[in-house]
């Protein structure tokens, strides 16, 4: 067995990792019975730790999508704005790598979208 991976400053993590320095320090007094038995226990906390930290990360980008969606709401009816008050036909989003071409008649809408973003 190797050592848990991740921060040693989750308590959950320290505690795991002392139960393996303990584990560790008696492993060679253990008969084949505690051996197992503690094995089973640093397996199915560190499971426990695994399924923890999964439900916070999923939590965290739930969270984190919920507390984005208005400024990205925003933000789109801010271009939808400009596109109509200056007659666009396309708005093109060239972080998504997806324009192939831009003429030098093209337009950067971006400051005129921050200023109706940002009253």
């Amino acid at each position: 067995m190797a050592k848990f991976p991740g921060s040693s400053r989750c308590p959950r993590r320290v505690t795991l990792n002392q139960l393996y320095d303990d584990y560790q320090k008696g492993l060679s007094s253990y008969s084949a019975i505690v051996k197992k038995t503690k094995e089973d226990e640093l397996l199915d906390k560190q499971n426990r730790m695994s399924e923890f930290e999964q439900n916070a990360s999923i939590t965290l980008q739930n969270r984190n999508a919920e507390l984005v969606r208005p400024i990205v709401e925003k933000i789109n009816k801010a271009i939808d704005k400009v596109a109509t008050e200056n007659g666009f036909i396309y708005i093109l989003d060239i972080s998504k790598g997806s324009v192939v071409f831009t003429s030098k008649d093209s337009q950067n809408i971006t400051p005129l979208v921050i200023k109706i973003v940002k009253p």
